[in-house]
């Protein structure tokens, strides 16, 4: 059973549920396929071009484009372009904000220890622009495969700040340590990495994102440019059940080891003991790795497999 359809949204009066290891992630291991995905913003040249794409794709998005003039009449790009737009059109917009009265939003509690290995299941592979390359389509996986990441998914500025409750030099200053201690250790090439994901799946908000790119490249040490990802299109309804992201106006922060299994998951802001739980986890999985004899890995990873270093 997903995560997000035991949890739905939580109420005043009701307690949370602990999340558990069977029920956040996708049961196959993700796969990041050569050239990203095709319907990525990044593939879009210009501003209208998209616009006409979101608005024109289909017959039913009537009060638009009235389903003649300018939409286009190939029916396989009808088909795969319009079910998930449609569907995210389709969803209650003020739904998800309601919904963050309750316990800010927060929907279930992180554990208190790593998901076991054999029953964690994947973190799914998102394509989309970083901030090393923002011209072109790049791959999570690539980037998470062979490290220890924490990885924190969000779609606005106030679900990043909730992720930040997490991850933060002043809220955890341990996972600051933790991070400068492992790439003082292994000369800049570290196993431990925090990685963000900015979902933006309207098309306008994307492109406002885009253009405080810079900003947000300031904000950042240049060899982490390409572990932030702005993502535009992929991420389907089925996709954010799986990963327990019931509330898109919510930040997620999962723990994703080296074959990009959820071991640990948290949502919108860290109640007492969850960041203990994140370091925690962060230092068995750690522990866990060296003691395989893989100390950091070789590579920044976007442009292919990593080679280990033993």
């Amino acid at each position: 059973m997903a995560l997000a359809s035991v949890l739905q949204a939580a109420r005043k009066d009701s307690p949370l549920t602990p999340a558990q290891e069977h029920e956040a992630g996708l049961a196959n291991a993700p796969t990041a396929p050569t050239g990203g995905d095709p319907l990525s913003l990044v593939k879009t040249p210009k501003a209208w071009d998209l616009y006409l794409q979101d608005v024109c794709s289909c017959k039913d998005k009537v009060p638009i484009c009235g389903g003649d003039g300018g939409c286009p009449d190939d029916k396989e790009t009808k088909g795969s372009v319009c079910g998930d737009e449609t569907k995210q059109a389709a969803k209650p917009y003020y739904r998800d904000w309601n919904r963050t009265q309750f316990h800010k939003g927060k929907q279930f509690i992180a554990p208190t220890r790593i998901f076991r290995a054999d029953k964690s299941l994947y973190f799914p592979n998102m394509v989309g622009s970083t901030l090393a390359s923002p011209s072109k389509s790049s791959d999570t996986t690539a980037v998470l495969r062979d490290r220890i990441s924490i990885v924190s998914v969000y779609s606005n500025r106030w679900a990043e700040t909730q992720t930040q409750t997490f991850t933060s030099e002043s809220k955890n200053p341990i996972i600051e340590e933790m991070l400068r201690e492992d790439r003082s250790r292994n000369g800049g090439t570290p196993l431990l990495q925090k990685v963000g994901i900015n979902i933006e799946q309207n098309w306008i908000k994307a492109l406002i994102v885009r253009a405080f790119m810079g900003s947000v490249r300031r904000q950042r040490e240049k060899e982490d440019w390409g572990r932030y990802f702005l993502v535009r299109r992929g991420v389907t309804e089925e996709m954010r059940e799986a990963l327990g992201m019931a509330n898109s106006m919510v930040g997620y922060t999962y723990l994703v080891d080296w074959e990009c299994r959820i071991r640990w998951a948290g949502s919108a802001e860290a109640e007492r003991g969850e960041g203990d739980g994140l370091v925690a986890g962060l230092r068995r999985l750690v522990e866990s790795r060296r003691s395989e004899g893989v100390d950091t890995v070789k590579g920044i990873g976007e442009k292919g497999a990593l080679k280990l270093k033993r």
